[in-house]
């Protein structure tokens, strides 16, 4: 799959609720490379997520 038929790449710089098996966070989807997602928290904080450990990915409130 190509970057350009990836639809994941519209959300970045939009802060995006996730939920995976351990706990739900919303944080800025920063960067996508390959199946790690980079969100950036409010304190600046960065981590990485496997997307294939994500159940649910949503908008959140953007501000």
């Amino acid at each position: 799959m190509s970057n350009i038929d990836d639809p994941i790449y519209d959300y970045i710089s939009k802060i995006m609720i996730v939920e995976n098996d351990k706990r739900e966070f919303a944080g800025r989807l920063v960067a996508v490379l390959g199946n790690e997602l980079w969100f950036e928290g409010r304190n600046g904080r960065r981590w990485m997520q496997n997307r294939n450990e994500i159940k649910t990915m949503r908008l959140g409130r953007q501000v």
